[in-house]
């Protein structure tokens, strides 16, 4: 078991665990292992106050894996977060590492690098604990630093020795040698619900928000908003141009992922776009839960059909040089390798049995009956064993409507 550990007084303290992790991927399904050791991690908090959604307060964090071996042990900053989901009864937290000047601090938590920020993603409405990992690892498996996405460690969560059940530890996106690995005067966006650095509601929703660097200069802001307002002026005006803003293989990538999962939120929020200050923009997952056969809305129980949104910053991209050869052949590409039906569910297999040993105690805590998503738009099934049936059947059926409507997407 991966033990997390959030407390109010000390200094961190890090494990010796260097030669403990291989992040590779492999696509043999035999050789899965979703996490560190063969076990759930374990994280536990201690805060003096209430967490509020904003200012982080301080806290106290500890992190061992499965096979005792601590991580950390020290000061945390904590605050909730999240979007539709900072509703949630079982909320997500931040957690920013501090020494004990109340200064951030880098850890390598679990083997996925040194960084200081955290997130403790609860998956309040993923009932079965596998989708947003389940993409994530997908879409790093699809080639090397050009298709960055989140590392995450499946484990339990105790609040003030309280047990709150299975949450996700989940890299933040964002530029750091560990992470997003760009220069200094790289950038990272986010498409968000606000207007940002661009308005994008002639071509998508929301706007582009610069979260990297977090404290811009004027210059940063002056190049990030010349990048974007390129990029859109090109859907607009120069679809073919499309490919001088942004990278096309990894915009392909994207979309495969997001079809194939059947994102309801792709290509509306939470999409993440990383580059370098004179390169070209590559995207990074995030935020897949509303996927695999949910919500009810959008036609998103089928496992067929696209997704139901498609803005024209999509659309366009079918006029770039080649997009449609370029999609087909990457789809039947990826279908060989990580995406042949026997690997994908060997994945999904894999993870399903990290997370069982506590099932029965997360849904002991947060009812079954009781979750739900904008009043009744999960589906309705009976147990964590129906809803996971559910997603093995979807999955194949998702993959041979794809091979056959691939062509004319």
């Amino acid at each position: 078991m991966i033990l997390l550990l959030l407390a109010c007084d000390g200094a961190p303290v890090l494990g010796e665990v260097g030669d403990l992790f291989d992040s590779s991927v492999d696509s043999d399904p035999t050789s899965i292992v979703p996490g560190v050791g063969e076990g759930l991690c374990r994280l536990e908090l201690a805060c003096s106050a209430s967490i509020p959604d904003e200012p982080k307060i301080p806290c106290s964090l500890r992190v061992e894996d499965d096979q005792g071996v601590q991580f950390y042990d020290g000061p945390a900053g904590v605050e909730q977060r999240g979007r539709s989901s900072g509703g949630f009864p079982k909320p997500q937290y931040a957690a920013e590492l501090r020494d004990t000047d109340e200064e951030s601090t880098d850890a390598d938590l679990l083997g996925m690098g040194s960084e200081s920020d955290w997130v403790l993603n609860g998956a309040y409405i993923d009932r079965a604990f596998v989708r947003n990992k389940l993409a994530y690892d997908l879409f790093q498996s699809w080639g090397g630093d050009d298709r960055w996405a989140p590392e995450s460690r499946a484990c339990t969560l105790s609040l003030n020795d309280e047990e709150r059940g299975i949450y996700f530890l989940v890299e933040r996106v964002k530029r750091d040698d560990s992470r997003i690995q760009i220069a200094s005067n790289g950038f990272v966006f986010k498409l968000d619900d606000q207007t940002g650095l661009v308005d994008w509601s002639a071509v998508g929703h929301g706007g582009w928000v610069l979260t990297s660097p977090s404290q811009p200069t004027d210059d940063d802001v002056t190049d990030a908003t010349a990048w974007a307002t390129g990029w859109r002026d090109a859907i607009q005006s120069d679809p073919a141009s499309i490919g001088d803003w942004i990278d096309i293989d990894s915009a392909i990538d994207f979309l495969i992922l997001q079809e194939l999962m059947k994102n309801n939120d792709a290509y509306y929020l939470s999409v993440h776009v990383w580059k370098e200050r004179d390169g070209l923009g590559y995207f990074a997952p995030w935020d897949l839960d509303l996927t695999l056969g949910q919500p009810t809305y959008n036609n998103n129980v089928s496992p067929e059909e696209w997704v139901a949104y498609r803005p024209l910053w999509v659309s366009a991209l079918a006029e770039t040089p080649g997009f449609d050869e370029r999609l087909e052949a990457r789809w039947f590409e990826l279908r060989q390798g990580e995406l042949d039906e026997d690997i994908l569910m060997a994945r999904l297999e894999s993870q399903l049995a990290m997370v069982e040993p506590a099932i029965e105690e997360n849904y002991d805590i947060w009812a079954w009956d009781e979750i739900d998503f904008l009043d009744g738009t999960l589906p309705i099934v009976e147990d964590h064993d129906a809803e996971v049936e559910k997603i093995r059947a979807w999955i194949p059926d998702r993959l041979t409507w794809i091979d056959e409507n691939i062509a004319d997407y």
